[in-house]
C-alpha cells in the first residue's frame, strides 16, 4: 500500500514563489521610482511655468526683469549691485558670467546667475502710482523643484534695468545635447530657469545649503560651470559624460519673418518685407504708408511730395539755404510757376506801376489807383 505524504510545498516550489515575488517586487519598486521621478519632474515643470509667467508679468509691468537672488540666502531679494567679477561666484553662490556682446560695444555683456527673487517680485510697485503689480506673481513655495531644491535663474544683466533694456540685448546661449544652438540668434536668450534634476548637482536646498557640487565633466555640467552657455537637452541618466537630468526653460527674442535684427547694428530692427508696410491701412501704397497723424521731433526727407507721389520738392527750398528774390522783388508764392518749372519762390516786382513815376525834386507822399488802373502820384516838397 502506498502512503500519501501530507500537504505543503517543497523547497523548489518555495524557491520559485520567492523568486516570482522578488521579480514582482522589483518591478513594482522600479515602476514606483519612475512614477516618483515623473511626479517630481512634473512639479518642476509646473513651477518653472509659474515663474516664467511671473517674470513676464514683471517685465511687461516695469520694462525690465529682476536681478537674481543669492542661492545661499533665503530672503528672496534680488542682488543687482556688489556683484562678483565675471567668471566667479560669491560666498552665497551668486555668480557672474561673460555672455554675448549683444550691444556691439566690443565688451562681453554680463549674465547674473542665482535663484528666483520671489520677495522682490512680490513687493514690486508700479512707478506711476506706486500700486502693486497686477497679474501673476510667485511665492516662496513655487521657487523650488520637485526635489525641494531652488530653481536657478540666470538673466542678461542689461535686461535688468529700464535704462539699459533692449529686447535684442539677450546675452545667454542655449545648446542641445549635441552642443548645437537652439536659438535662431545664438547667445540671445533673455533668461534661463533650470532645475538640477534628480542628482541635484550644483543645487541649493530650500534652506540655502549646497546639496551637491557641480559635475562639470557631465553634459549637465554646462548649467553649473559658471559660464553663459546652458544645455536644454534630452534626458540621459545612464552613467558617463552624457548624463543630463536637468530641466531647463528659457525666454528668447521671438523673430518675425517681417522684422529681424539688423546685421550691422544689434540694437536696430530691419523690415524684411519685399512689399509695402501699412499703418492704419491694409492696402499700403508705399514702402511705409501711414494713414493717420505722425508726430516727430525731426523729420528727415530728401523730397516732400503730394498724396499721389507727385509735385515733389527739396526741403532745402524752405530749410537749409532757403529761398530769396532778386533785389527790388517780393515773393508772391512758393511752388511752381508752371507744370514744367522746378519748385521754388515766385517773385514779382514791388509796385510795378510806380516804376515810371518821377517826382523830380519832390518826394513821393502817396498814390492812388483809379478804376482803370492808372496810378496818380502825390509829390510834395521835402520838409
Amino acid at each position: 500500500m502506498n502512503k500519501k505524504s501530507g500537504g505543503g510545498f517543497t523547497l523548489i516550489e518555495m524557491a520559485i514563489v520567492v523568486l516570482l515575488c522578488g521579480i514582482i517586487l522589483v518591478s513594482l519598486i522600479s515602476a514606483y521610482q519612475v512614477y516618483t521621478v515623473n511626479q517630481r519632474r512634473g512639479a518642476t515643470v509646473a513651477n518653472e511655468k509659474v515663474i516664467q509667467d511671473a517674470l513676464n508679468n514683471y517685465y511687461f509691468s516695469l520694462n525690465h526683469y529682476p536681478c537674481p537672488a543669492a542661492p545661499g540666502a533665503n530672503d528672496g531679494v534680488e542682488v543687482c549691485t556688489g556683484l562678483p567679477p565675471a567668471g566667479t561666484c560669491n560666498a552665497n553662490g551668486l555668480c557672474v558670467a561673460s555672455g554675448r556682446d549683444a550691444d556691439g560695444d566690443g565688451t562681453a555683456d554680463l549674465v547674473i546667475i542665482g535663484v528666483v527673487p520671489f520677495a522682490t517680485m512680490q513687493s514690486a510697485r508700479l512707478p506711476a502710482d506706486n500700486s502693486p503689480l497686477q497679474g501673476v506673481t510667485v511665492s516662496g513655495t513655487q521657487i523650488v523643484d520637485g526635489w525641494d531644491h531652488k530653481i536657478f535663474y540666470a538673466v542678461s544683466q542689461k535686461l535688468t534695468s529700464g535704462t539699459t533694456f533692449n529686447p535684442t540685448f539677450g546675452a545667454i546661449d542655449v545648446v542641445d545635447e549635441n552642443n548645437i544652438d537652439v536659438l535662431a540668434l545664438p547667445g540671445s536668450a533673455h533668461y534661463v530657469l533650470y532645475s538640477a534634476g534628480d542628482d541635484g548637482a550644483g543645487a541649493y536646498t530650500k534652506d540655502g545649503v549646497l546639496y551637491a557640487p557641480c559635475a562639470p565633466s557631465k553634459a549637465e555640467g554646462k548649467n553649473c560651470d559658471n559660464d553663459a552657455t546652458f544645455i536644454s537637452g534630452l534626458r540621459a541618466v545612464s552613467s558617463g559624460n552624457n548624463y543630463n537630468d536637468d530641466i531647463l526653460s528659457y525666454a528668447k527674442i521671438n523673430p518675425s519673418s517681417l522684422w529681424n535684427n539688423s546685421a550691422t547694428d544689434p540694437s536696430a530692427a530691419a523690415n524684411t518685407n519685399a512689399g509695402n508696410v501699412g499703418i492704419g491701412t491694409d492696402q499700403p501704397e508705399q514702402k511705409l504708408d501711414v494713414r493717420g497723424n505722425i508726430q516727430a521731433i525731426k523729420a528727415y526727407a530728401h523730397q516732400v511730395c503730394d498724396s499721389v507721389g507727385k509735385n515733389c520738392y527739396d526741403p532745402n527750398i524752405i530749410a537749409g539755404t532757403g529761398v530769396s528774390c532778386p533785389q527790388g522783388q517780393a515773393m508772391i508764392a512758393l511752388g511752381r510757376a508752371n507744370a514744367d518749372a522746378d519748385p521754388g519762390a515766385q517773385c514779382a516786382q514791388v509796385f510795378p506801376a510806380l516804376i515810371n513815376i518821377n517826382c523830380g525834386s519832390k518826394v513821393l507822399a502817396g498814390y492812388t489807383v483809379n478804376a482803370q488802373g492808372i496810378v496818380s502820384a502825390t509829390c510834395v516838397a521835402p520838409p
